[in-house]
């Protein structure tokens, strides 16, 4: 198993998803722009390229980085956000069909909401 830093160094090297990663992270849903500051929006953005430059098992947009949140709040170090959310993303790609999969994720963010809803303040 790799480790999430080299991983996250050399997945920086990857313009073309740094970019769209980027890009949707400018249109971040309001109710997370206020639970999260600079360093945690930097975070996420390391976490979705680094996954979505070593996901070899199915293809996924950049916006999975709307998943990352909840992670981040819920751990203490950028690596074990990772390890998480690649866990959260095999189960999702592997147990769910792909046309289910917009359907799965909007309850999992209203799930989410439900549990914390000062995030969604």
């Amino acid at each position: 198993e790799e480790n999430y830093w080299d991983m996250a160094q050399t997945s920086q090297n990857d313009i073309e998803v740094l970019g769209a990663v980027k890009a949707v992270l400018r249109h971040f849903p309001p109710q997370w722009e206020a639970a999260l500051d600079a360093k945690s929006r930097k975070m996420i953005e390391r976490v979705a390229v680094c996954f979505l430059s070593h996901n070899t098992f199915a293809q996924c947009s950049p916006t999975v980085a709307y998943l990352i949140p909840p992670i981040i709040t819920c751990t203490q170090e950028e690596s074990d956000a990772y390890y998480c959310f690649q866990g959260l993303m095999i189960r999702i790609i592997t147990l769910m069909p792909e046309t289910d999969l917009n359907l799965r994720v909007g309850r999992f963010v209203m799930l989410f909401k439900t549990i914390y809803p000062e995030v969604n303040a």
